[in-house]
């Protein structure tokens, strides 16, 4: 199935980089890759051209922002009193974008730290947001990864101050309370 989800080389590279970004959201695989991690992930990753064209364009993550904010938008038209089908597939569409973002951040080379701080308050907004819409004691792995990798860029040293820290490099997933309290606490700090 990965390489009948291959795009061709001479139409991948005439995409748009807002269809190329609808492309990678709409990966028939994208669950599977979401569901891994090391050496795994990896795996699920490599095979798919579509991702490695788009960290390659320079307009990637303007366009994944714009379509995760509008997304984000749609949040507050959601009744949160029951859950619905609606809402769960909000919440899928929601951790797709969360994980390109955090991929993007982890492996893009010359993030402007003014764009850092601009995704870093978008994704803190958006983790306010979710948190309306699931219930309290959600974790949000692929949003508190990507502000990872955000705070990361910024500046590594911040780090330093957790215990334990899921390396990452290999995406990985936070779940110790201390860990997350400490991405919420540099996130406020940084966008301040």
């Amino acid at each position: 199935m990965q390489v009948a989800c291959l795009i061709p080389e001479e139409i991948l590279s005439s995409l748009s980089t807002e269809d190329l970004t609808g492309i990678c959201l709409k990966y028939p695989l994208l669950n599977n890759t979401l569901g891994y991690y090391g050496k795994l992930y990896e795996y699920w990753l490599n095979g798919f051209n579509g991702y490695w064209e788009l960290f390659k364009r320079n307009d990637a993550l303007n366009e994944l922002m714009k379509h995760y904010n509008c997304l984000m938008q749609e949040i507050s038209l959601l009744s949160i009193q029951e859950p619905s089908l609606e809402r769960a597939f909000l919440r899928r569409d929601i951790d797709n974008y969360e994980f390109l973002i955090g991929l993007y951040t982890q492996k893009a080379d010359n993030l402007p730290k003014k764009e850092c701080k601009k995704m870093l308050q978008s994704l803190l907004c958006a983790y306010e947001k979710e948190i309306v819409l699931t219930s309290a004691n959600s974790s949000f792995p692929y949003n508190l990864r990507a502000r990872a990798n955000l705070i990361n860029k910024i500046n590594p040293i911040f780090f330093e101050k957790m215990q334990y820290l899921c390396c990452l490099e290999d995406m990985g997933f936070f779940t110790r309370k201390e860990d997350i309290d400490i991405i919420n606490e540099l996130s406020y700090q940084l966008i301040k």
